[in-house]
């Protein structure tokens, strides 16, 4: 039975016992970023004197007896496309190399007691799968340096994977938490869509977006959804909820959960290795008491084109306002200024995406393409609630492979099956997570994807939980890390 690391609840208490002060503690994750990152690149910014600020604020509150939260004091990153007031926030893109926000999300809002050690790379406007669109530079998978870290997410998964934060957050859209989290060996997760505010945060494509927590641990996942859900005034798309509690779905066990499992989620184009360790999973589950059914999602093989007319439409929509004249970088004055605003300021991936989503919206291809995939996606919902009817929660592997090598010159339809397993739950606004279950024979984590109906992450924390305190995939390293900020107490 594997030890589980209970990262968040164990430095609360060191925090509140004063085994050690959170400038001390801020001071050895600035130490340890400042050296490994030079190697991984995951940081865009790193904001020191804020940390150290915030850091001096938990610290005074606690010599004066006032009681602190669960993740007041604690070191966090976040994805660079995450509004911070004051802070540098790219979006990993030329267009906004210079942006400093006059406000911060909600998500940053609800955190604001948590200390925020910088801003994280991500690919540009949180377009791909492997950070590898950014503007700034590629960001390195800690478990191999020669190969992706996954994405959009990339900055966020790395930071927490080479121990160089406690928690992040990151966005998914179509897989961009919880695919870099399988390739990472990290708890990624996207909770339910409208349950946490997206305000502050740019849009990719909005009726798909939604912010969510990179962890150790399903636990700290927990403790971190927890902290950043509820109602949002601001953001039209916020479902009315206050207040979830998780800590129940912690503590219970998988008899009578029923996990079903989908062909569908096991295509042929599956790694081997990749599906030995999720067959191993499933018969873990089983044994720990859960009832596995067969289940069936006949229409999730039409997820990648129906996600790709979507999400590129609401791409060329959101992205329209980036003219060097309302927002986004200014050029001198001239007839072209937006015309060349939007060729120099944005990358390849962003111009693809927008010009396929202007051509799928033009006209009759309206009808023909976006009203065509509205329509089947609302076939993938029905699958899900047909079978969310049999079962609890549903399990999958998170990716067809691990990891793959950077610079890889991959066509895009090729790279987008990176997302093939998680890109229905995002159609279906469902709940989802990934969680370590395995390394292939080259040392490379392993995801195992468990899917909850909506608003019923708890299910899906039970499930994760659970094969957590029986494994101890989630406690291995890699080898660029030495130790750990944790084990020295």
């Amino acid at each position: 039975m594997g030890r589980l690391a209970m990262y968040i609840k164990k430095l609360n208490k060191l925090l509140t016992e004063k085994e050690i002060s959170c400038k001390e503690l801020t001071e050895i994750y600035i130490e340890k970023l400042e050296a490994l990152d030079k190697s991984i690149s995951a940081f865009i910014t790193i904001t020191k004197d804020e940390a150290l600020k915030k850091a001096n604020e938990t610290d005074e509150k606690i010599a004066q007896g006032q009681a602190i939260g669960l993740l007041d004091g604690i070191p966090m990153t976040l994805k660079d496309n995450i509004s911070t007031k004051g802070i540098l926030t790219t979006a990993a893109s030329k267009m906004l190399e210079n942006y400093i926000p006059p406000y911060s999300a909600t998500v940053f809002n609800k955190l604001s007691k948590s200390v925020l050690l910088g801003k994280v790379n991500l690919d540009e406007f949180a377009m791909g799968t492997s950070t590898e669109t950014s503007y700034f530079y590629n960001t390195k998978n800690p478990w191999d340096l020669n190969r992706v870290p996954g994405g959009s997410s990339g900055g966020s998964v790395a930071s927490i994977a080479a121990d160089l934060a406690v928690f992040s957050l990151g966005s998914d859209t179509g897989g961009s938490i919880r695919q870099p989290a399988a390739f990472c060996g990290v708890v990624g997760m996207k909770p339910t869509y409208g349950l946490v505010s997206r305000y502050g945060v740019f849009s990719l494509a909005s009726s798909l977006d939604q912010v969510g927590p990179v962890t150790k641990t399903v636990e700290d996942s927990a403790h971190v959804l927890s902290a950043i859900l509820g109602h949002d005034s601001l953001d039209s798309t916020s479902s009315n909820i206050d207040k979830l509690d998780y800590n129940m779905a912690l503590l219970q066990d998988l008899k009578g959960m029923r996990i079903g499992i989908a062909k569908e989620f096991l295509p042929k184009e599956i790694n081997p290795t990749v599906k030995k360790a999720f067959n191993k999973s499933v018969e873990l589950l089983e044994s720990l008491g859960a009832k596995i059914i067969e289940i069936s999602l006949p229409h999730m093989d039409l997820g990648l084109t129906v996600y790709s007319i979507i999400a590129y439409c609401e791409a060329a929509s959101n992205l329209a306002r980036y003219d060097g004249v309302r927002f986004g970088m200014s050029l001198d004055e001239s007839l072209d200024t937006v015309t060349e605003a939007r060729a120099k300021g944005f990358g390849q991936e962003v111009k693809r995406r927008i010009m396929l989503g202007t051509f799928f919206l033009q006209g009759g291809n309206y009808k023909k393409y976006y009203e065509q995939a509205k329509s089947v996606q609302g076939l993938i919902i029905s699958d899900f609630q047909r079978a969310f009817a049999q079962c609890d929660c549903i399990l999958s592997p998170t990716t067809l492979d691990t990891a793959f090598e950077s610079g890889k010159e991959i066509e895009p339809h090729l790279m987008a099956l990176n997302d093939l397993l998680t890109i229905p739950v995002n159609l279906a606004g469902l709940p989802a997570m990934s969680i370590p279950c395995g390394f292939d024979s080259n040392g490379l984590p392993i995801g195992l994807q468990i899917i909850a109906n909506k608003y019923e992450e708890g299910k899906m924390f039970t499930t994760g939980h659970n094969y957590q305190i029986h494994t101890d995939f989630h406690l291995q390293k890699p080898k660029i890390v030495e130790g750990g900020i944790i084990d020295g107490f």
